[in-house]
Order: C-alpha cells, then structure tokens, then sequence
C-alpha cells in the first residue's frame, strides 16, 4: 500500500507555494458530474493545489516568502438506496509541505475523514428531452486527521496539520439540465467549520461552479469534455474567536476537463487555472490546481 501512496502521489511533480497562515488545508469537497444515479461505486481520486506568498507582517510577526503544496489521495465511494437517497464517504491520505528560505515541513499521513447524505430532489428522466438532475446534501467531516504535530519542539502551523481537529457540516447542491449531447451543471457547496479543543477554527468556505459539458460515444467509451468557471470564497481564521490577519479571501479559476467512461469504469481528469487571486488581502496566490480520480460502477 505504502508503494501505491508514493506513485500516487509522484505523478504530479508541480511547485506549490503559500502563506503559513492562509489555512489552505480545510477545503470543501466538489463533486462535479456524477454518473449513474442509481449505481454504487468506489474508487481513488487524487487532489493537489498549489498556492505562493510574499512577505508580511501581522501583529509582531513577520512571515517571509514560502512555498506550499497539498495532495490528497482519497478513497471515496458512493451507496444508493431507496430510490433517491445516496451515501458518499471520503478516506484521505494526505501529503502537506510548506519551504521557506530558512526550514521546511513535511507531514503525511491520514486526514479527516467525511460523509455526505445526498436526496435527489429532481431525478433524471432519460426519456425526455430536456434531462435534469438536482442533488441536495448535507454531511459531517470528522477529526480522524491528526492536528497536534511538533517539530523542533514547536508546534506546527495549523495550515500543515493533516486534519482540523474540529467536526464540521458541509452542505451542497448539485444541478445538472442536458438536451442531446449538450448541458449545463452548477454547483454550489459550504462548509460549517466549528472550534476545535485549541480554540482555533478555519474560516467557514464556499465554492461554486458553472460548467458546461459536452456528452458524445466513440466505440465502447462515453466521453464528457467540460469546461468551467470556479469561485471560491474563504472567511477568516480564528483563534479565542479572534479573526487572524491574511486568512480570508476568494478566487476565481478557469477549469477545463473530461470524464470517460469504459464498461463499468470512469475515468476523470481536471485543471484548474487562476483568473482572479484575492486570498490574504493579496498575498496569497493559487498557483494551478489539479486532480483526477478513477472509480468502480456497480
């Protein structure tokens, strides 16, 4: 297993930079286009953004330049029942780096650990022609990451801990409309973040997406190329519920991907290029995010 981690991980070999105190590590879940409604499924899916700083000051602290990256490499799946009712869970094995010019920070090792109940309010009915899917949700993400680690006898930041600490309640909505082989799907998701035994809690987050997708056959395999705008939107950290310098923010990303899909598997593959860059009152820049995943139909 730990052989199949490092190849994972190794397949995406990006620079990755951002501020210790941007609070990258406790995003929000997207979903994207979810095939077959009915269906179970399980697979990996594989996740890295990339973020830069520039120096700052924040109280009587001064941050330099840094560079950060996080991957995570989930086990998720999917269980329908009844007839529009869908369970999705979500393992991740978690990869967090932070380099500056004067140290570096490395941890690995499993995160926090999240379900998701979905309802379908609209269900797909192939036999009209305008087609629609809307998916609602809400879930729970759990403190099984760990979030006390030390190095050098100090404790690390936050922002490089495997999980939070805290359980937390993401919501989502999912809405997909297709006519023929072209459709539109939107997708909003935010996350409920509650205080942690430290009495810290990452800002609350929201994203969104609008993407228009194209659904086309060739042979045996059904292929989806897509294309997307993303907003994302970070509230401030807290620590005693004191709101943290540089923490909150938003950013918009061009993404651009496809789905295919063979017999009983699905192939997905995503990257995501910044247009705008607002995070931690300007410095704190995405870098490029990418993230692919591979699932079982059943």
């Amino acid at each position: 297993m730990k052989h199949i981690f490092a190849i994972l991980f190794g397949i995406v070999s990006l620079n990755a930079s951002a501020c210790d105190i941007c609070g990258c590590s406790s995003g929000t879940n997207t979903l994207g286009l979810l095939p077959s409604m009915n269906k179970h499924f399980i697979g990996l899916r594989f996740q890295q953004n990339n973020y830069s700083s520039t120096p700052h000051e924040t109280g009587s602290s001064i941050y330099s330049a840094s560079n950060e990256y996080f991957k995570t490499l989930d086990i998720w799946g999917r269980y329908s029942f009844g007839k529009r009712f869908q369970l999705m869970g979500f393992v991740p094995y978690k990869l967090n780096k932070r380099v500056n010019s004067s140290s570096a920070i490395e941890l690995k090792g499993v995160g926090d650990a999240s379900i998701l109940l979905n309802y379908q309010l609209i269900k797909l009915d192939n036999n009209k022609k305008w087609k629609q899917s809307l998916l609602v949700g809400i879930g729970a993400k759990l403190p099984t990451g760990k979030f006390d680690a030390i190095q050098n006898h100090s404790f690390i930041n936050e922002n490089i801990q495997l999980g939070t600490g805290s359980v937390d309640v993401p919501f989502g909505i999912n809405y997909s409309i297709r006519k023929e082989k072209l459709g539109v799907n939107v997708e909003a998701n935010y996350k409920a973040n509650s205080t942690n035994k430290q009495h810290f809690k990452f800002g609350d987050k929201f994203n969104s997406a609008f993407r228009l997708f194209y659904q086309t056959k060739f042979k045996e395999f059904a292929l989806i190329p897509q294309i997307a705008m993303n907003y994302e939107h970070n509230n401030s950290n807290r620590r005693e519920k004191i709101a943290e310098e540089f923490t909150n923010g938003f950013g918009v990303q061009n993404q651009y991907g496809i789905d295919i899909y063979y017999k009983k598997f699905g192939l997905n593959i995503q990257y995501s290029l910044p247009l705008i860059n607002k995070y931690g009152e300007g410095h704190i820049e995405n870098k490029g995010r990418f993230s692919t995943h591979l699932i079982y139909l059943f």
